[in-house]
């Protein structure tokens, strides 16, 4: 049993819920709904620990793929070079470094997961406290006009299912830099130990990985506009 603690203080958390709970609060006050349950506040806490962590883990991440790039610029040599019918000289880097990027990527795929799931049912709570609630799997967003939607407002959710999944339920990523653009060089984790990388759902490329964040942080947006006009119209 735990009789004595510490609490730690909690400073610049992230802001999302802020214009939500200052929309419902106005609502309160005009009469037009009642406060929000404990529970409610409670995943408004939960979701909002989720979003303090993902800035960290990104910011780590990157710290960790340039420490690598830069010690592969130094070292690398033409033997160090694969292709799918010339195996190469494995190339050696930190350790330590690569396999924090390893852990640091698979986090940001559990949390970026985690956090939509957590934002999802807040919103589908706060749609039933204001009266016009919503199915389990109703899609809770309007489809953006075609003039304002992006590539990845289509995919990045498929994505994030589908290696959030393959790290949780069926194996581990491994990490490698792709070269095919000598001019470019960028990081990709493999699934397997194939030597063929013509399917996407073969390896998790980092460019994948910016497709997600930058999807997931514009759906976040729009989803934190909608709940604040949400109570505003009560």
């Amino acid at each position: 049993m735990i009789s004595q603690w510490i609490d730690l203080t909690e400073l610049g958390s992230n802001p999302w819920v802020l214009p939500i709970y200052t929309a419902i609060n106005q609502a309160v006050g005009r009469g037009a709904t009642t406060p929000l349950s404990s529970k409610n506040n409670a995943l408004g806490l939960h979701l909002t620990t989720r979003l303090n962590i993902l800035p960290r883990v990104l910011t780590r991440l990157s710290q960790g793929l340039r420490s690598i790039e830069a010690q592969a610029h130094q070292t690398f040599q033409n033997a160090n070079r694969s292709a799918p019918n010339a195996p190469g000289v494995a190339l050696t880097v930190s350790h330590d470094t690569k396999y924090l990027v390893i852990a640091d990527v698979q986090s940001l795929l559990t949390e970026l997961n985690t956090a939509h799931e957590l934002i999802r049912k807040f919103a589908l709570a706060l749609h039933a406290h204001a009266g016009h609630p919503l199915a389990p799997n109703a899609r809770i967003l309007p489809s953006l006009p075609a003039a304002q939607r992006r590539p990845e407002d289509g995919v990045w959710l498929r994505k994030l299912d589908r290696d959030r999944n393959f790290v949780a339920h069926e194996g581990t990523l491994y990490l490698a830099i792709d070269i095919s653009n000598p001019a470019s060089w960028d990081f990709f984790l493999r699934k397997s130990n194939t030597r063929q990388f013509r399917r996407p759902a073969d390896y998790c490329h980092l460019a994948d990985l910016r497709i997600i964040v930058s999807g997931f942080d514009r759906w976040k947006a729009r989803l934190q506009t909608h709940l604040v006009d949400l109570f505003n119209a009560l």
